[in-house]
């Protein structure tokens, strides 16, 4: 693929959903500090162990087994997923986990999408500490589109018209990763 997303932003700002972003880049901001505190719960959880570093490893590995096997989208960096829900492809980011035997409803989808965005930080935390490869940025950047998308969600369920779920995964993204990186003109210019 040429672009690793295809965002297509509405062409007119909307003044009336200013609540919603401020609703944005508060629970973004609640997010990156809980991704802060679980990395350093799971760092400092794997150090009291006392294990070697194969152990830490296979201890990881199961770890992160169980929860991609009931929750696939965190299995990997996540970037097909948050190409799904911005092509509305909602459906096909459930059909891998078990929530695909319940009838699709989507406050079903948002409670997944929750689970996800929650055990995504535990999930980067175990990796990076067992000896995984990888990093904040990424994850980061999956945690914030879920977020917006979440958001733009709740936001049509409640009645606001014509929200971006485009705009708020973007601006989701933007804030997760400026919270967690603590560089939020780097997200800014993003």
């Amino acid at each position: 693929e040429e672009v690793l997303f295809q965002f297509h932003p509405s062409n007119t700002f909307n003044y009336e959903h200013i609540p919603l972003y401020i609703i944005l880049a508060v629970i973004s901001g609640i997010y990156a500090r809980y991704f802060v505190v679980v990395s350093g719960w799971v760092e400092h959880q794997f150090k009291i162990l006392h294990i070697s570093r194969l152990q830490k490893a296979l201890m990881g590995g199961a770890i992160l087994s169980l929860l991609c096997c009931f929750l696939p989208p965190l299995f990997g960096e996540g970037y097909q997923t948050i190409k799904d829900l911005i092509n509305g492809k909602e459906e096909s980011i459930v059909g891998l986990s078990f929530f695909k035997y319940f009838s699709y409803k989507s406050w079903l989808m948002l409670l997944f999408l929750g689970l996800v965005c929650l055990f995504k930080a535990f999930a980067t935390s175990v990796t990076i500490v067992a000896g995984g490869n990888g990093g904040s940025f990424g994850p980061s950047l999956f945690a914030g589109g879920i977020l917006g998308y979440v958001v733009a969600s709740l936001a049509t369920w409640i009645g606001f018209s014509n929200v971006s779920i485009n705009d708020m995964v973007i601006v989701g993204m933007a804030g997760v990763m400026s919270g967690i990186l603590y560089a939020p003109l780097t997200a800014i210019f993003l």
